[in-house]
């Protein structure tokens, strides 16, 4: 497959220097999985980026502009990924918002990525990142340009592990790099609260929802690095892996979990089969 970009609606891979999007990371993103040439989760991906697009004062919210640009790019895919990127725009020097600016749009459909089968058979491994996430409530939960703490915990590691593990400046885990973090402690889950840094992911959000309907309590609270060890199972999610869970945790292995195994049958559905 062939991947494809529209930048405000034109076939083109570049966008203008003076972007605010390169030169200051002001904008946000999302990454949708495309299963049999539909974008999953839709609805709830939108809502989040308008909600980004709210909280950063970047005047934008047409998801119908944005929904029609995505059936143009996803004709001829079946499994693939579609980012969408919406910046502020472009203007002068300096951090000032300067009005009469509209936002620049970029999508890119690319080929869905090739995670082996044995990732959701049998689990991954994951490190300890040394990068700490910042604390920056004002922007919490959103899907924000700037990602230097992810590229730099990124770094830390090469092919050894699958994931990595970021926790906050007081050592409480937060997320993974790519995904969002969940601990199976006897018939029920916890996972991090998300009121002071990290990202409130989109199969984060269907995880909740799903423990709610089969009655798995789930709760969102505060979780020191050294709950880790104490965990029976631990699962990572994002929009494009569903659900993975993890093997082993530094030196510390995991057996398996039927709760887990639940959610996966439940989230079947909801991203495409390696």
């Amino acid at each position: 497959m062939n991947n494809r970009v529209l930048v405000n609606g034109k076939e083109q891979d570049h966008v203008a220097v003076y972007d605010r999007g390169l030169q200051f990371g002001d904008g946000v993103f999302e990454t949708i999985a495309i299963d049999h040439g539909k974008p999953l989760l839709w609805n709830q991906h939108m809502e989040r980026l308008l909600h980004g697009c709210h909280t950063l004062k970047i005047q934008f919210n047409d998801a119908s502009l944005l929904q029609d640009e995505v059936e143009r790019l996803i004709k001829s895919a079946n499994n693939a990924v579609i980012k969408i990127i919406i910046t502020r725009g472009s203007m002068g020097r300096g951090y000032a918002i300067q009005g009469g600016v509209y936002p620049s749009r970029i999508l890119m459909l690319t080929a869905w990525p090739d995670y082996p089968a044995d990732y959701y058979q049998n689990g991954v491994d994951l490190c300890l990142c040394h990068t700490p996430l910042s604390k920056q409530p004002a922007l919490t939960g959103i899907k924000h340009l700037n990602r230097l703490e992810q590229v730099l915990a990124r770094a830390e590691w090469d092919t050894e592990y699958q994931e990595g593990l970021m926790c906050d400046e007081q050592g409480c885990v937060i997320e993974g790099t790519m995904s969002n973090v969940f601990l199976v402690k006897g018939s029920g889950l916890l996972t991090p609260t998300i009121d002071q840094c990290g990202v409130n992911g989109i199969m984060r959000q269907q995880v909740i929802e799903y423990a709610k309907k089969k009655d798995i309590p789930c709760q969102e609270t505060r979780i020191p690095i050294t709950m880790m060890q104490q965990a029976d199972a631990v699962l990572l999610t994002n929009s494009l892996i569903g659900i993975w869970s993890v093997r082993k945790f530094e030196k510390h292995l995991y057996t398996g979990s039927k709760i887990i195994k639940t959610l996966q049958e439940l989230l079947g559905h909801a991203y495409p089969k390696p």
